[in-house]
């Protein structure tokens, strides 16, 4: 079996012992929040719906608006609950307009919470590497690799290798000379495309990187399953994280690319009141007494955390 296959199989077993003895948090404030920025990206990842996002979504916009994203932040003043946020969800954040100013924003209102990237790296350029290192704009950032081999990844990607890997290069070297340096993750998705070559990626970037993000596509795009991991277990998202797209709704997860189950509207409720609404409250019973197959999105979708 390929190393793979057996890591992810390993991990999901060992998920499956933890969250079976594990109750999930009771958070009257979400402890992750994700804030989709832009919709707008340059790459093409195979596993990623993102080319059939505004097709598919017609609320959906390029960019958040401003008053949009300052009352998401504004309304998270105070609340000693939320740990992180992570200014992107099916976008390029390097390509959003206002981008650093945003964040200024972000580490201005909430100066104890932790930002994390999440980046193809293509656009992640000297000059804006610069600025995020030297204002010290990101505490995290997760680089979207998912291959080892040029071919694999042009082909995977639609990017250039050559532009990624300088770029990444880059941020690594200059980080290393900042006395709190950023926390640099690069993620690996499993796919038939890439077996074989998760030992290798490992290997080239061990020791450069603080850490390794390794999972699966199912529940993207929902191609042809890499591993399944069909669970009746609740899913731990939706108890301490909220997602925000682009035109001000909030999704069930991460996952939601089409905004097929909306637990409230920035525009009309506050964040207390969506994470604490009606509509996310039904979702988590279902959850707690294994009944989310009742729910279409959670019945479809194999991936789990």
């Amino acid at each position: 079996m390929a190393y793979e296959k057996t890591y992810l199989k390993l991990r999901n077993l060992l998920k499956q012992v933890y969250f079976r003895f594990h109750k999930p948090k009771k958070l009257n404030f979400p402890e992750i929040m994700s804030i989709e920025l832009t919709t707008i990206c340059n790459a093409t990842c195979k596993f990623c719906p993102h080319s059939e996002i505004l097709n598919k979504d017609k609320k959906r916009v390029l960019v958040m608006s401003e008053p949009i994203f300052k009352k998401i932040i504004d309304e998270s003043v105070g609340h000693k609950e939320l740990k992180m946020i992570k200014p992107s969800l099916y976008g390029e954040p390097a390509l959003t307009p206002h981008l650093f100013d945003r964040l200024r924003y972000i580490r201005k209102k909430l100066p104890n919470v932790k930002i994390r990237l999440i980046s193809n790296g293509s656009e992640m350029n000297k000059d804006k590497t610069d600025i995020l290192i030297n204002e010290r704009l990101c505490d995290e950032i997760n680089f979207s690799v998912d291959a080892d081999k040029k071919e694999t990844f042009e082909d995977f990607k639609g990017l250039s290798w050559e532009k990624v890997l300088t770029n990444i290069n880059y941020f690594i070297s200059k980080n290393n000379q900042n006395k709190k340096p950023v926390k640099i993750i690069l993620s690996f998705v499993c796919t038939p495309e890439n077996k074989d070559q998760l030992a290798g990626f490992k290997k080239r970037w061990k020791g450069k990187v603080q850490a390794f993000h390794i999972g699966s596509e199912s529940g993207l795009k929902r191609r042809k399953n890499y591993i399944q991991k069909k669970t009746s277990l609740y899913c731990s998202q939706i108890f301490d994280r909220m997602n925000f797209l682009s035109d001000g709704r909030a999704v069930l997860c991460c996952l939601d690319a089409y905004g097929e189950v909306i637990v409230g509207d920035i525009k009309k409720q506050s964040v207390s009141e969506i994470w604490n609404g009606t509509a996310i409250q039904k979702i988590r019973k279902l959850h707690l007494e294994g009944k989310k197959d009742q729910i279409p999105l959670c019945a479809i979708c194999d991936e789990w955390y």
